[in-house]
């Protein structure tokens, strides 16, 4: 049975090494011969010794042990192969020119052979075995290198992923910077990326997949593609300053005159190549108009200082003040004669009441290089406290000098007083107000109660000769009544409207909205629908509890269909919920949309539905005091939305 090497496609031969052992170099050679068509590696080892030098420095696929030797014999020397980690599995074949007994046959299994042949050998049988033995090693060797390719494979993949991933990564952070990035690949200069405000640039569309000038094909001569070239075959980066570029920036569709910074860095491929660029530009159109401005800056300044429009100064950190503009000494009452004599420290013109804020405000100072404005007062010559607002600067790399700008901050601080004074006016003038309102429904309402009791009196005493038209006058005698209470308690609620004066706290708005249907105690056919997670507030509960109050008693009273629905909902508007009242009633026309918020505004008859017409406008009114807004959408016949927006954190009265 002839056996040849297993050829793989991707891979050279795999060929396995067969250990002959035997201290007869005839019988060696006879072995060589029988297995030498094979086509493996056969090594030969004259001793055991030499046979354990063989099998520590490499790997056998089979291993033929001749049992007699001198020295170190077969069975010892096959005892010290299965006793190495390395070594223990390789199968062995015994050989022997003798007869050997049966207790001597079984000894030898004993010592690891996995086969036993007695010389002379048949070569057919020998090669039979051994090819056996080598198949097993083959598969072996094979599923070892199928493993390899397969954990290779595997890293590659891993890699790949991460670098995909990681390039995801990049091109996410790239697509948010306020920056124009592209990167491009190959000496075509292909566009791999680009981010929107460098496509915002190009006008033509996402570049990716294109040449540069395909991209952008009116380039001509620009030195653009000439300093791409230059730089793929350079490796080296390049920069442009300040290249002026006809841009529209995000959110405008004109175009201005800009500038940018370029950078264009090569970038490598894992053995260092040049594989492609990377383009970035800045918007610096601000600092080169800053630049710009700056060389005015000195000449603006002086006209600034001797205007007299504001007071200006220059002193150093120890207290001193070396000069002033005529604003700043005719504020604190000192004159040129006072500077010029050394008369003028701002440390002594502070009050020792302002002490910590002047601290504070050199330590930003030294520390920043500025002091933003802050208030403060200064002691003029002639003993007068004056509020002032100082900013102040450090004067280029000194530590000592610095420029101060001061303003007089006396008239507002007489306008805060006097703001101050008329708010508690007013606070007055709102509880006088609230006393007369409250007079005024009291006044109002005594009468019309007595016209209802007066007319249930007379309905008792003339029970026997009423007609039924009195009686029906009569009854609508005390409706009228009822409408005329209704309609002084709306106009009391609408004068206290946004100016509650109930405590911020924490208010449930899905409790408080199932208190309010249950206070309206809907009729069984009517459905009420809450949305589930209606938000936790802090907000003035009695005020929000009314909103709801007119909204859902609005669509309870209009809700006129066989199977009435009413739903309240909320959607997260940043800084705002907006919440929503929805009703399947008959809807309200566009013309009415605004109509319905004014006072006494009524699409019905008071005589169909109830009403005063001051609900909404009361509920307009609280949402507008709160800075949101309500609304409604709606049309005949398909029910209405009323929304409004409220505050997640009210701030305190």
């Amino acid at each position: 049975m002839s056996h040849k090497p297993e050829v793989h496609s991707d891979a050279a031969p795999l060929r396995a090494s067969i250990l002959i052992v035997d201290d007869q170099p005839a019988n060696l050679l006879a072995i060589e011969s029988i297995l030498e068509p094979l086509g493996h590696r056969l090594v030969r080892a004259a001793s055991g010794g030499e046979a354990l030098r063989h099998v520590l420095a490499e790997e056998f696929a089979v291993i033929l042990l001749d049992v007699r030797m001198p020295g170190v014999d077969g069975l010892e020397t096959a005892s010290l192969i299965k006793q190495k980690e390395h070594s223990r599995h390789v199968p062995i074949i015994f050989l022997s020119a003798n007869d050997e007994t049966s207790v001597e046959t079984a000894n030898v299994y004993r010592h690891g052979a996995v086969d036993f042949l007695r010389k002379p050998y048949n070569s057919d049988i020998l090669r039979s075995k051994v090819t056996v033995f080598i198949d097993l090693f083959l598969r072996g060797e094979k599923i070892k290198q199928q493993e390899a390719r397969l954990r290779r494979h595997e890293r590659e993949q891993a890699a790949r992923t991460e670098r995909e991933a990681h390039q995801a990564r990049i091109y996410s952070i790239f697509k948010q910077a306020p920056a124009l990035i592209a990167s491009l690949r190959g000496r075509a200069h292909v566009y791999d990326f680009a981010n929107g405000p460098y496509v915002q640039l190009l006008e033509g569309g996402d570049p990716a997949g294109k040449p540069v000038r395909s991209a952008v094909p009116d380039l001509g001569d620009h030195p653009f593609v000439q300093i791409l070239d230059e730089v793929y075959a350079s490796g080296a980066p390049h920069s442009a300053l300040e290249v002026p570029v006809r841009w529209a920036r995000p959110g405008h569709a004109e175009k201005e005159a800009c500038f940018f910074n370029f950078v264009f860095q090569p970038t490598r491929d894992e053995a260092g190549r040049v594989e492609g660029i990377l383009v970035h530009a800045v918007d610096v159109s601000q600092q080169v108009r800053a630049q710009a401005a700056l060389r005015q800056s000195e000449s603006k300044f002086r006209r600034v200082s001797e205007s007299g429009m504001i007071g200006m100064m220059f002193a150093n950190i120890d207290g001193a003040i070396t000069d002033a503009n005529d604003a700043f000494l005719t504020m604190v009452g000192y004159d040129r004669d006072d500077l010029e004599a050394g008369r003028l420290r701002w440390r002594d013109m502070t009050p020792p009441l302002w002490a910590n804020v002047d601290e504070k405000a050199m330590a930003d100072l030294l520390a920043t290089g500025v002091a933003r404005p802050h208030e403060k007062e200064y002691v003029c010559k002639d003993g007068r406290f004056l509020p002032v607002i100082v900013g102040a600067a450090l004067l280029d790399a000194s530590r000592t000098d610095a420029v101060g700008v001061v303003l007089d901050n006396g008239e507002r601080k007489r306008a805060e007083k006097e703001r101050e004074r008329l708010l508690q006016s007013l606070a007055r003038s709102n509880e006088a107000l609230d006393r007369f309102a409250y007079a005024a429904s009291h006044d109002l309402k005594t009468p019309l109660r007595g016209i209802a009791n007066l007319s249930e009196w007379l309905e008792e005493d003339l029970e026997t000769v009423l007609t039924d038209p009195a009686r029906q006058k009569l009854s609508l005698l005390r409706g009228r009544v009822r409408r005329m209470e209704a309609l002084i308690d709306g106009i009391l609620s609408y004068s206290r409207a946004g100016r509650s004066g109930n405590e911020i706290k924490r208010v449930d708005v899905n409790t408080l909205v199932a208190e309010v249907i249950e206070l309206l105690a809907p009729a069984p056919a009517v459905t009420v629908e809450i949305e589930a997670g209606l938000p936790v507030l802090h907000t003035q509960q009695v005020s929000l509890q009314q909103v709801f109050m007119n909204l859902v008693g609005n669509a309870l009273k209009h809700a006129r269909c066989a199977d009435p629905v009413v739903r309240v909902g909320v959607l997260d508007q940043g800084e705002l919920y907006e919440f929503t009242v929805k009703d399947n009633g008959r809807g309200i026309a566009p013309a009415f949309h605004e109509r319905i918020w004014g006072l006494f505004q009524t699409l019905d008859a008071r005589d169909r539905v109830e009403g005063t017409g001051i609900g909404l406008s009361v509920v307009k009114k609280i949402v507008e005091a709160r800075g949101g807004r309500a609304w409604v959408e709606s049309a005949v016949g398909a029910g209405a939305t009323f929304h409004f927006t409220w505050p997640k954190r009210e701030p305190a009265s």
